[in-house]
């Protein structure tokens, strides 16, 4: 038997969206992958790890996304599905200035952090924003 669905404010399910894509998914997907890094790739490069890290994280964000909108769609009665998307991609963007803040504190107290791995990780962060909103906005609709 099939539950009722909840009738939410659109920011508490931008919030719950926000949270499988940006807490949950990347946790989970980068315990796993950290396990492939160690094991399966030990000898590549700084830049290489960094660079493969950034995909990684795309393509976690996009799972996240679609995870999440079925997650939504399943739970949660719809109705402005352009307001939620909206919402959820203003959270990304506040959890991802928070996480690049701490990220490059920590980075600039490396001794010899090499300017690419900023550069790089200021790409990812608008990547990601970037599939976050997009996947988003074609995954979340009104039910």
């Amino acid at each position: 038997m099939p539950t009722a669905k909840k009738q939410s404010a659109n920011w508490r399910i931008a919030a719950v969206l926000c949270l499988i894509v940006g807490l949950v998914v990347p946790f989970v997907g980068g315990l796993l992958l950290t396990f492939f890094h160690y094991y399966a790739l030990p000898v590549l490069d700084d830049t290489t790890y960094l660079l493969l890290g950034a995909g990684e994280s795309l393509v976690l964000t996009y799972i996240g996304v679609m995870l999440g909108a079925k997650y939504i769609r399943r739970k949660y009665r719809i109705t402005d599905a352009a307001s939620i998307v909206n919402l959820s991609t203003a959270y990304i963007v506040v959890l991802s200035g928070l996480w690049m803040s701490a990220d490059m504190f920590f980075l600039s107290q490396l001794a010899a952090v090499p300017t690419i791995a900023m550069v790089i990780a200021s790409i990812e962060t608008v990547l990601t924003i970037a599939v976050s909103y997009f996947a988003s906005k074609k995954s979340v609709r009104a039910n």
